[in-house]
């Protein structure tokens, strides 16, 4: 089983030959998706975010500039 939008070897518990699933966190539960269209769209969503993200160096100078000059 492959988990869309989760970074490979991050969960090794599942059979590698069952078909892909998405389970992307909620704020009213966990979600699983197994459509190819949905786990299409949750996959771009999880690398725009990932394109979008800083990288950890710049991260961590983002959060300490915000705690000493505030938010």
């Amino acid at each position: 089983m492959q988990l869309v939008g989760i970074p490979q070897g991050a969960i090794d518990a599942f059979d590698h030959d069952d078909p892909p699933l998405g389970c992307p966190g909620a704020l009213a539960g966990e979600l699983f998706l197994e459509s190819s269209r949905d786990l299409a769209r949750l996959s771009a969503a999880y690398d725009n975010l990932r394109t979008l993200a800083r990288a950890p160096a710049e991260s961590i100078k983002f959060i300490k500039e915000l705690s000493e000059h505030g938010a």
